[in-house]
């Protein structure tokens, strides 16, 4: 029993070690994706203000 339950503890740190690498990983592109977003939402915001003006 006590070498099953060292394996589940290596497996389980191991994958969150690999979660957490693939995030800091991702999080540049997360971060762009997001600038962009903010973006388009901006200038759809001032699109709909423009239609709403005319």
């Amino acid at each position: 029993m006590d070498g099953a339950w060292v394996f589940a503890v290596i497996g389980v740190v191991g994958g969150a070690i690999h979660v957490l690498n693939t995030t800091l990983d991702q999080i540049p592109r997360m971060a762009d994706r997001m600038v962009k977003a903010a973006r388009a939402m901006r200038e759809a915001k001032a699109a709909l203000k423009a239609l709403r003006g005319k």
